[in-house]
């Protein structure tokens, strides 16, 4: 059986910080839209919503 194989490579860069209102992250891809997400209550908030876009552009989903 013939089978193929993908491969996805992404190339990003994903920040955070502390705004006036709130906790924010920002990610960057290449060729896409800024991405940004926030404002969070609490930086615990937006780190679990952090890892979970890291997961996604680990897994080779780029839109969010």
């Amino acid at each position: 059986m013939n089978e193929r194989r993908r491969q996805v490579v992404v190339a990003y860069t994903i920040t955070h910080g502390q705004r006036a209102d709130g906790w924010w992250f920002v990610v960057e891809i290449p060729d896409h839209q800024l991405e940004e997400h926030g404002p969070y209550a609490s930086e615990d908030a937006m780190l679990d919503d952090k890892v979970t876009r890291l997961e996604e552009l680990e897994a080779g989903i780029v839109e969010p």
